[in-house]
């Protein structure tokens, strides 16, 4: 009898552990934002994915031309390109995605990208 009892004592014990690690054990996930590629008039794309290289160089920019300033916050990055007259900031935020703010002469205007945060250059 006593057998029966510690057995079921030891039975209900394991249950609850799996129980206890399977629900405490899993990350909670940030929902996904769409990406939004843009069609820039001279018909290069802009897109989350793409580098800070990539992204500058679909501008019309020469990368090599411009100095960057890093600046890191809880859910992303802000990196600002100088060059003269002409900057240009790209946003990475695991809140908000991807997006691009240029100001100068060469490019003007603001694109939403969305989508993951990728990598900066």
């Amino acid at each position: 009898m006593v057998v029966r009892y510690s057995m079921r004592f030891i039975a209900l014990t394991i249950s609850l552990s799996l129980i206890g690690c399977g629900t405490s054990a899993r990350p909670s996930q940030p929902n996904a934002i769409p990406s939004t590629p843009v069609v820039l008039e001279n018909g290069n794309r802009l897109d989350a994915s793409m580098t800070d290289n990539e992204l500058l160089q679909n501008l019309g920019l020469n990368p090599k031309e411009f100095v960057a300033t890093h600046t890191y916050g809880k859910d992303g990055e802000q990196i600002v390109y100088r060059h003269g007259e002409q900057s240009v900031s790209i946003v990475r935020s695991l809140v908000t995605g991807t997006a691009i703010i240029a100001d100068g002469p060469a490019v003007s205007g603001n694109w939403m990208l969305g989508g993951d945060a990728a990598q900066s250059d």
